[in-house]
């Protein structure tokens, strides 16, 4: 019933045999936007369906028990478009996704070729 993500630096080594990658980690959400105008989508790490994060600790470490990657490729002056592996896509508000992606600033922008 709990879904993990695979993290930041597991993703840049695995994704760059496939493309070029950007570590945006600890990125504001104009850095996520100057990517998104420049034509390149960006996976950010966020909790499944932006709800409060849920702490846990696994024989590795803590991390978070509801840790979720999705993938913005749009957004508005107030809205984020959101690609989800879990619930398709949608238009999300930029508040909602602040209150999630804040946790960590995790994100990877994917690099056009």
């Amino acid at each position: 019933g709990r879904f993990e993500a695979i993290f930041p630096p597991a993703l840049l080594k695995w994704g760059k045999k496939f493309g070029k990658l950007r570590d945006l980690t600890g990125a504001n959400e104009q850095v996520l936007q100057a990517a998104l105008k420049r034509g390149n989508p960006v996976v950010v790490y966020v909790t499944i369906d932006f709800g409060k994060p849920e702490p846990d600790t696994y024989p590795w470490g803590a991390t978070l028990a509801n840790n979720h990657a999705v993938l913005l490729d749009g957004f508005t002056d107030d809205l984020w478009h959101v690609n989800d592996p879990i619930s398709g896509h949608y238009w999300l508000t930029k508040e909602k996704f602040a209150q999630s992606y804040t946790e960590r600033h995790w994100a990877i922008e994917v690099l056009k070729k």
